[in-house]
């Protein structure tokens, strides 16, 4: 069942000001209201600025009074509607520490060094889980071009888009050797009986560019995470440090398409759906996690 999932927006009132009285902005018209410190992370990790509330499909207006939830109001298409029937709770609302994420549609773009599609470099070492599964390349991000300094090098973007996995974690260290952290190889599983570990797909190569302030009618977008299914916050490996969203790719969404330009194998009748286009098993999504500090990046899927 598809979850719909909430993005928030906190204004912080002044240090001398014991409780919170003001708006909260969630995209999405249904919630669950949980007064616990996954909460709290959730705020801070999905929060925007009320403008981008224009850009979203469906969402919610809270109304808080003193700390206390006192109104609820749907939004439509970036405009009010109708009040909703909730369940009152109350909040410090004025402790939180938010990250008012700017969030970029991902879109077509020109003279741009990011890309989605294309041959992988040359000097880049894909790394091999078994003789089964098929690590596809899908992009790069210009750490130059990408909009948040989370990014702190040429992101080459691969991952087996055409099997089964929960999560990747790769460790960039060397960003043209990644590899694959230990201890964290058992989510795998073959899909396609047509396809093994020599397997290869290529897109055609699309320039991207970084649009602010769009969510919606894009390959994709940064700042914050559009769940399609519960949120989920993965933990760094070698840390231990929660990582943070990076990017997702929906292609779902997008007006356009980008085409497969060749396959090195024979594929069944019955899969060429899948074979058409870059997609994330047809109408799901990409999302890419990082942990700044060390360059472990994590790769999952979620679909409907």
């Amino acid at each position: 069942m598809k979850h719909i999932i909430i993005i928030l927006l906190l204004t912080l009132p002044s240090c001398n000001q014991k409780t919170f009285t003001g708006k909260i902005y969630l995209v999405g018209y249904d919630s669950q209201w949980i007064s616990s410190e996954k909460t709290l992370n959730f705020i801070r990790q999905q929060s925007i600025p009320e403008e981008y509330m224009k850009s979203v499909r469906y969402g919610t207006e809270l109304i808080i009074s003193e700390d206390k939830l006192v109104g609820v109001n749907d939004y439509n298409y970036g405009r009010r509607g109708s009040k909703k029937k909730f369940s009152s709770f109350s909040y410090p609302f004025n402790k939180l520490e938010i990250e008012k994420n700017t969030s970029y549609a991902i879109v077509s773009g020109q003279d741009s060094k990011s890309y989605l599609g294309g041959e992988a470099p040359k000097e880049l070492e894909i790394p091999k889980i078994n003789n089964e599964i098929s690590f596809q390349y899908f992009g790069l991000l210009a750490k130059d071009e990408f909009p948040s300094e989370r990014l702190k090098f040429d992101l080459h973007l691969i991952a087996p888009i055409y099997d089964s996995f929960s999560e990747l974690y790769l460790d960039y260290s060397n960003p043209l050797k990644p590899k694959i952290i230990r201890g964290t190889e058992s989510h795998f599983s073959k899909t396609f009986d047509e396809m093994n570990s020599s397997s290869k797909v290529t897109f055609n190569k699309t320039a991207i560019s970084f649009n602010k302030g769009g969510l919606r009618y894009g390959f994709g977008n940064t700042g914050v995470a559009k769940w399609i299914q519960a949120p989920f916050y993965p933990r760094c490996p070698i840390s231990g440090e929660e990582m943070k969203f990076l990017v997702s790719f929906d292609m779902d969404e997008s007006k356009e398409q980008i085409a497969v330009d060749n396959l090195n194998f024979n594929v069944a009748k019955k899969n060429l759906g899948y074979f058409e286009n870059l997609e994330f098993w047809i109408s799901g999504a990409i999302y890419v996690f990082i942990n700044p500090n060390n360059n472990t990046v994590c790769y999952f899927l979620q679909t409907t």
